[in-house]
């Protein structure tokens, strides 16, 4: 397989490219949004992710959004930030990470939006070279929380370094991390 994954910084130009794998059935059951996805809903939710920025109680919070190309195809999305920054969906990060041991924790998502990709060993690839790449770059640590019926995402990032932590069972994510090497 090799590695063969190349990223770009998020553009204006690729938001065809989510729009049409935002409403594909693999990647809208994992990622959500309205039921159907339109070139303005992608304009207003990904817009200043081009800036580099996200907004997060009404204060800009920085971003790094990224397509990745696989054999120089365009083939999914992926981005990363600062896991403390941003509120997360349904629980409270402290509340399944002990926060005093990572003072340093990025956080990421991604998908592939490619369907003739699924479930080829893609997933683990493109997380392990975007970890190498840009996360370890800028934070220690790193957080994921696929949701617990998404087994395809869980078995990629456990494919890629990634460790299941102890969760309640009030919440519906498996909350997963991984460290860097420094």
């Amino acid at each position: 397989m090799g590695t063969h994954v190349t990223f770009y910084p998020l553009e204006r130009t690729h938001f065809p490219l989510l729009v049409r794998w935002l409403n594909m059935q693999h990647v809208h059951l994992v990622w959500g949004g309205p039921d159907r996805w339109t070139a303005a809903h992608v304009a207003e939710k990904y817009g200043s992710y081009v800036d580099g920025y996200a907004f997060e109680a009404e204060t800009r919070r920085p971003i790094f959004a990224y397509v990745y190309a696989i054999h120089g195809k365009l083939s999914g999305f992926i981005q990363c930030y600062n896991a403390y920054d941003f509120d997360r969906a349904g629980y409270q990060l402290q509340d399944v990470i002990d926060t005093r041991k990572y003072s340093s924790l990025g956080a990421l998502d991604f998908y592939l939006g490619e369907p003739t990709l699924l479930g080829k060993g893609w997933g683990a690839v493109v997380v392990r070279e975007f970890l190498t790449h840009f996360v370890w770059k800028k934070f220690r640590s790193c957080f994921v929380d696929p949701d617990s019926a998404n087994a395809a995402g869980i078995k990629a990032f456990a494919g890629a370094g990634f460790r299941e932590l102890d969760a309640s069972n009030e919440v519906e994510i498996v909350p997963m991390v991984a460290f860097s090497d420094l």
